[in-house]
């Protein structure tokens, strides 16, 4: 309770040697896994919808995570194609454009029992400075169920650089699962 105070009021960084281990600042959870969502898709017009595996440490998949990922629109005003040796295009991204991008974390899905206590997860989007922490849905989460419905949305407005073509080229979006441990 105290560590968690102090966090709040900003006594401690998020990467302070005091966090609760394996959790970055959880307290009281235990990290199930991490899954990792490959980006591509925001090159283009295009949504998919993904269950990628959520993979532990020591590299065992503890059930999936199914998630929905779109470019919702793309806005070319700030950016050009006339030649200009400055601009730059990956897909039908353009720098100096702004792309709004819409993600979804549906559900959790083939969690352990002995982790399906109370299961989130969290995720932070590009530069956006706060971590997500989509809100598990109790009704639709039944004791010693092995899913976890969470049916989050949410949409972000990115202006478009060099960097952001970068993380939609070879970066990731790491959501990461989380769990009370069943006693």
């Amino acid at each position: 309770k105290q560590w968690y105070q102090r966090r709040v009021r900003g006594g401690l960084a998020r990467s302070s040697p005091q966090s609760p281990p394996q959790t970055d600042g959880i307290c009281g959870h235990v990290l199930i896994g991490t899954a990792k969502l490959f980006l591509h898709c925001l090159r283009h017009d295009i949504g998919v919808s993904y269950s990628p595996p959520i993979v532990d440490k020591h590299g065992q998949v503890f059930g999936h995570l199914k998630v929905k990922l779109q470019r919702l629109s793309s806005s070319k005003n700030g950016g050009s194609l006339d030649g200009n040796k400055n601009s730059s295009l990956i897909g039908d991204l353009l720098i100096g454009s702004k792309v709004t991008v819409h993600i979804g974390v549906i559900e959790a899905t083939g969690i352990p029992s002995k982790l399906n206590n109370y299961v989130f997860c969290q995720y932070k989007f590009w530069d956006h400075k706060d971590m997500i922490l989509p809100a598990l849905e109790f009704q639709q989460h039944l004791p010693r169920s092995n899913t976890a419905v969470f049916e989050h949305q949410e949409t972000y407005t990115v202006n478009v650089t060099q960097s952001f073509l970068n993380y939609v080229n070879d970066g990731l979006l790491f959501c990461r699962g989380v769990g009370v441990e069943a006693g």
